[in-house]
């Protein structure tokens, strides 16, 4: 058991490194406390500031989209989908004419 919870964690140290390195974008919805996670189980032990937990993770992934954010902050958006859940924002979203700016 140990040695497959060592191999797993090596494996998903290596999937941050891979993405870190390739400069994509991270997009993840209501990811906040997968990032807490993720930082404190495999990066560093969590900050006790958050300032310096979002210094962490933006030197880990300088761009992270968020797109339960981005559905309710967004008020070209907002007026169209009628919640955060992302079934409901695909279907009303692409349901929307092509020539419609959101």
């Amino acid at each position: 058991k140990f040695e497959k919870d060592v191999a797993m964690e090596v494996g998903i140290r290596a999937v941050i490194e891979a993405i870190h390195s390739s400069h994509v974008p991270v997009v993840l919805h209501n990811g906040f406390t997968d990032l807490l996670r993720m930082v404190g189980d495999f990066v560093v032990p969590l900050p006790e500031a958050y300032h310096h937990f979002k210094t962490v993770v933006t030197r880990l992934f300088p761009r992270i989209y968020d797109t339960r954010y981005i559905l309710t902050r967004t008020p070209s958006i907002t007026s169209h989908v009628p919640s955060a859940r992302l079934e409901d924002a695909y279907k009303t979203l692409y349901a929307l004419p092509d020539d419609h700016e959101v």
